[in-house]
């Protein structure tokens, strides 16, 4: 069972997309069926679907447990269709991990080479095979002490580093041009388990009534409070 959030700018709605791998019937009521995925979830791959350019993506096979064919499934939250993404037609799957995560907007595709390197791919036009670009291959242990993954999470303010995740350790800067490392150190924080971003205001967390409602001990003062102005 894996799952996907996700923006739908058409319906202004955020929805939650569920995809289950099962035998027999499913029995919950709490979730509207659509069509059947049509192919099968690569669970070595990142569980949660990505979000980039209103579609949750993840890494498939059209056959089960098949280690030669990977491919980039995309399901649009606005028209509930699925669909293939065209893939870099220049690398190479052999031995590798893939992986997928978004870098500001863009899908962007990791292939990691066990003990080699991991190659960093980037979509700049969503869609568009030609606009895949590589952009940056990170080698071990000689620019990286050795690691089993690095995730990228944002690029720096000048765009000429970016910030990115080394297993579940630590955080540093890759040198786009100088192809260096910098680590960062958090005072106080001896690992990293997980780092990701959040942007503000998806959900009021007080609830529907939007935070109006007041609790009960601020109700009997605000009503002893106008007891107290009619005696005056």
């Amino acid at each position: 069972m894996v799952f996907g959030f996700g923006y739908d700018c058409v319906h202004d709605d955020y929805k939650v997309v569920r995809m289950v791998e099962f035998y027999g019937k499913d029995k919950s009521n709490l979730w509207r069926r659509i069509q059947d995925f049509p192919y099968y979830l690569w669970y070595r791959g990142r569980a949660s679907g990505v979000f980039a350019s209103g579609a949750l993506h993840w890494v498939v096979s059209p056959k089960p447990e098949s280690d030669k064919s990977r491919l980039i499934a995309a399901f649009d939250l606005a028209d509930k269709e699925y669909r293939l993404v065209p893939q870099p037609d220049n690398y190479s799957l052999v031995n590798s991990h893939m992986s997928m995560v978004v870098l500001e907007g863009c899908l962007c595709l990791l292939c990691n080479y066990f003990s080699v390197h991991v190659d960093i791919w980037v979509m700049k036009e969503y869609g568009v095979m030609e606009s895949w670009t590589k952009l940056f291959s990170v080698a071990q242990p000689t620019t990286i002490d050795k690691f089993k993954w690095v995730r990228p999470l944002a690029y720096s303010q000048s765009h000429e580093k970016v910030l990115m995740q080394q297993d579940n350790k630590r955080l540093l800067w890759y040198d786009l041009e100088k192809k260096t490392v910098d680590f960062i150190e958090i005072y106080g924080v001896e690992s990293v388990t997980f780092a990701d971003f959040y942007y503000q205001s998806l959900v009021w967390p007080r609830g529907r009534d939007g935070g109006k409602k007041q609790p009960a001990k601020d109700k009997v003062k605000k009503k002893k409070d106008k007891k107290k102005k009619k005696k005056r």
